[in-house]
């Protein structure tokens, strides 16, 4: 007997700064954030993303995901920088208090 797969969400996540006055369509999680630095953000195909730390803090932040699985990928792909990201941890935790 095959197990049928889990079911994917169809939301997709978006970070805004907590200036933005009004919520997302029913197909987005929207998270509010003060601002990201310039070192926060990238491009993929064209489109403004935050970049691996970054997401891999906010997604520290959010028992629902699945970060250990992003984790993992990272380090697969060869994008896992574990000093860059205790710096980004370390720069996120000041920011913070």
């Amino acid at each position: 007997m095959r197990r049928s797969p889990r079911p994917v969400t169809s939301k997709i996540d978006v970070t805004t700064p907590s200036r933005s006055g009004h919520g997302g369509p029913a197909t987005v999680d929207l998270h509010r954030t003060r601002g990201l630095a310039p070192h926060e953000v990238t491009t993929r195909r064209a489109i403004p993303v935050t970049s691996l730390n970054r997401t891999i803090i906010d997604l520290a932040d959010d028992p629902r995901t699945h970060l250990r699985a992003v984790l993992h990928q990272a380090e697969i792909n060869r994008e896992l920088d574990l000093t860059s990201l205790t710096a980004a941890v370390h720069n996120a935790n000041a920011a913070a208090d």
